[in-house]
């Protein structure tokens, strides 16, 4: 999209990354990245609460702003990443994650994205994402089945990979969505993080909910997994089960050992 204020307070280039990423603060609409040289923006205010920005800098791997009434706030610099999803790669596990909340794959294009293998394993996951509702709407959005076509969920922030020498854990993408899209919308902001290291056998997703109105009672939020155990029509022979004693839900291959 083209850069949508014209009140441009601060602009920065982060020469380090290749393409070059131009930052640029708004007074009135918060920050804005490019990567194609201000050709085309994309939204940057994930965790932001005040748009009216005043200054930007850089410190190492950190972006600096300042707000007009007097609020600093602080992020690891981005890169940017073209593909609508970001795949961890941790030597045994591997995943794709998307900029609209699903998971392995675009629930309604099942061929975008590597979806989830373990020890190069075939895919496991036909489909999955995150769904949220309340108790008293009585309703769900999110990614609800697996031949789901509708997208209740805009991303407000295209996915990218957060790089920092200093953080803990080898990979870290970040990325923003809402429930605008939804038929009957509850106004959720979504801040969605996923980080994986290197040798690990799991990949930890961190999810941040802001609600539009003042309250929103007896919320509720998990994930909708679509999994396929098994290479071809493995998926009619599977079966799924819970252990109490490790908290633990799983699924099977019937003519295989759980």
């Amino acid at each position: 999209m083209f850069l949508p204020s014209t009140d441009i307070t601060s602009l920065a280039i982060d020469r380090v990354i290749i393409p070059n990423i131009i930052y640029a603060a708004t007074g009135d609409k918060g920050v804005f990245i490019s990567n194609d040289g201000g050709s085309t923006w994309n939204i940057w205010n994930s965790g932001l609460k005040n748009f009216a920005i005043t200054q930007l800098r850089f410190n190492g791997s950190k972006v600096w702003v300042g707000t007009e009434y007097g609020g600093i706030w602080c992020r690891n610099k981005a890169e940017t990443i073209t593909s609508p999803y970001f795949t961890h790669l941790t030597g045994d596990l591997s995943i794709s994650v998307f900029q609209n909340g699903s998971l392995g794959h675009l629930s309604s294009l099942n061929t975008l994205g590597e979806g989830c293998q373990y020890k190069n394993n075939v895919d496991a996951l036909y489909s999955g994402g995150l769904i949220f509702g309340t108790k008293t709407a009585g309703f769900v959005n999110g990614d609800q089945a697996s031949f789901n076509i509708v997208n209740d969920f805009t991303n407000t922030e295209p996915i990218h990979e957060i790089t920092s020498p200093d953080l803990e854990m080898d990979h870290i993408s970040e990325t923003a969505y809402n429930d605008n899209g939804a038929i009957i919308p509850y106004g959720i902001s979504v801040n969605q993080k996923t980080f994986s290291n290197t040798g690990d056998q799991f990949v930890i997703i961190e999810y941040g909910f802001t609600s539009a109105s003042s309250s929103l009672d007896n919320f509720y939020a998990g994930i909708f997994a679509d999994w396929d155990v098994g290479a071809g029509a493995g998926y009619s022979k599977n079966l799924g089960g819970y252990d109490q004693s490790k908290n633990l839900a799983y699924q099977y291959i019937s003519d295989g050992s759980p």
